[in-house]
This record gives C-alpha cells, sequence and structure tokens, in this order.
C-alpha cells in the first residue's frame, strides 16, 4: 500500500498586541507550552506579531487565542487587534 503525504501549507495570523516585552515573552512561552505543531512568532512591525504553524487556519487562530486568554486574561480581545 502506497500513502501520499502532502506537506499541509503553514496558516498564518497577525495581531497587533501591547509593546511590552514581558507580554510578548509571556505569550511566546503560553504558544511554545501547546506544544506540536511548533507554532512560529515573529515581529513584523512595531506592535504587531505574526503568528505561523503548518497547521489549518482555524487552528492556529484558536491556539492562538488560547495564548492570549492565558496571558492577557478574559478581556485579551479589548487588548489585541487582527492585522490584515
Amino acid at each position: 500500500m502506497f500513502v501520499y503525504a502532502r506537506s499541509m501549507d503553514a496558516a498564518r495570523l497577525a495581531f497587533a498586541v501591547p509593546d511590552d516585552a514581558a507580554v510578548l515573552d509571556k505569550l511566546r512561552a503560553a504558544v511554545a507550552a501547546q506544544g506540536d505543531p511548533p507554532i512560529a512568532v515573529d515581529r513584523i512591525a512595531a506592535a504587531v506579531l505574526a503568528f505561523e504553524c503548518a497547521t489549518w487556519d482555524m487552528i492556529l487562530r484558536s491556539r492562538v487565542m488560547l495564548a492570549f486568554e492565558d496571558v492577557l486574561g478574559p478581556e485579551w480581545h479589548r487588548l489585541v487587534t487582527p492585522f490584515e
């Protein structure tokens, strides 16, 4: 039996987040603690972080939102803005 496996395209999201080094470090740690597949976190502007992962868009969005809630609390959506 032959099984063909194609690598998954990476899902990408970007958010404007508070420009606070401690918050950004905690956010990176929270995302890293979620395990596989790993989520890459890169700064793409002064207060904008991009998240990228080899998974589906909704899975990435869910994992990033869990990290935001873990770091910023239940009102995280008042501090974070999607960046298009």
